[in-house]
């Protein structure tokens, strides 16, 4: 039984499609979906502090359109959280889904098909 969705995006048009189909899923099932942004961390010292503004407007923009994409399942009733975090987008994912007890996670690819040039795309290590 599909209870629980873990829909992560990254605002592009394949992430669109994902939405689509997760809003399809959470209405079929009864099930509720978590929106999920990463916000992929650049590597600094601990102890420099340069990138801080930087990432808190990162965060104030993707809560922005976080927003718009809440109010598309909350048009279409269905239950619904946000979240954004800075970490490895695919790491984020995995951990987030066993962490929450996903029972199901819909993601866009911005690659069409599997393809070998698809291999370091985040869905492809999140499927691994």
């Amino acid at each position: 039984m599909i209870r629980r969705i873990l829909f992560p995006t990254d605002f592009s048009t394949g992430a669109e499609k994902a939405r689509d189909f997760a809003i399809e899923l959470a209405t079929k099932y009864g099930a509720s979906v978590d929106i999920l942004h990463a916000i992929e961390p650049i590597v600094w010292h601990d102890d420099d502090h340069s990138f801080d503004d930087f990432y808190k407007r990162l965060e104030k923009n993707a809560d922005l359109v976080l927003s718009r994409t809440a109010n598309i399942f909350r048009e279409a009733k269905v239950p619904h959280t946000t979240r954004v975090v800075i970490e490895k987008r695919w790491g984020a994912i995995v951990e987030f889904a066993a962490r929450e007890g996903s029972d199901l996670i819909v993601m866009g690819s911005r690659v069409p098909g599997l393809q070998a040039n698809s291999l370091g795309t985040t869905s492809h290590k999140v499927f691994l």
